[in-house]
């Protein structure tokens, strides 16, 4: 499932020495499958780009990876991906995307020119002042925006969930017998 799809129109915004991105929350566990960086017209990226999804509350790097230039990699949904180990996100935390280097490649924005699969809940926009996805992000809420940087997702099958549950009540009677 991909994350943020460009519904049309919007604003296209390029020349832009910084880092951009969103920030999110997912209302059910899921895992990232890939990143990847908005290809407006889909004939490829002019620049490598620096992706990753981070943890807000500490600014650690939950997944990152790099994207090459040109159009070598897969077109999905019009963005460019890049596929990573699968890496949960869990609901109740709040996570932010950055990429870097949208000097030339452009990225979109506005109400209505973005969607969101159901799992994922936009809460604002977020950018750095430099042009590094480790920079110290500013997040705005307000007009939809920066569908630059995107990622591709797994949602558990109720077998795996019920898995997980199980595991954590094994885990949890562990604790308590020792």
């Amino acid at each position: 499932i991909t994350a943020a799809l460009h519904l049309g129109g919007g604003t296209l915004t390029s020349g832009m020495a910084r880092s951009i991105g969103w920030e999110f929350t997912v209302s059910i566990p899921v895992s990232v499958t890939a990143l990847g960086v908005w290809d407006e017209g889909g004939n490829g990226l002019s620049k490598i780009h620096q992706i990753g999804v981070f943890r807000v509350s500490d600014s650690v790097l939950i997944v990152g990876a790099s994207l090459v230039d040109g159009a070598s990699s897969p077109l999905i949904d019009g963005t460019r991906f890049v596929d990573v180990l699968s890496t949960p996100l869990v609901p109740g935390t709040h996570y932010y995307i950055l990429a870097d280097e949208f000097s030339t490649d452009a990225y979109v924005s506005g109400n209505g020119s973005i969607g969101f699969a159901s799992h994922v809940n936009w809460l604002a926009v977020a950018d750095t002042a430099a042009n590094s996805i480790f920079g110290a992000p500013t997040f705005t809420p307000g007009t939809v925006g920066n569908l630059g940087p995107n990622f591709r997702y797994t949602v558990p099958g109720p077998g795996a969930l019920g898995l997980l549950a199980f595991g954590g009540f094994l885990m949890g009677a562990k604790r308590r017998k020792a």
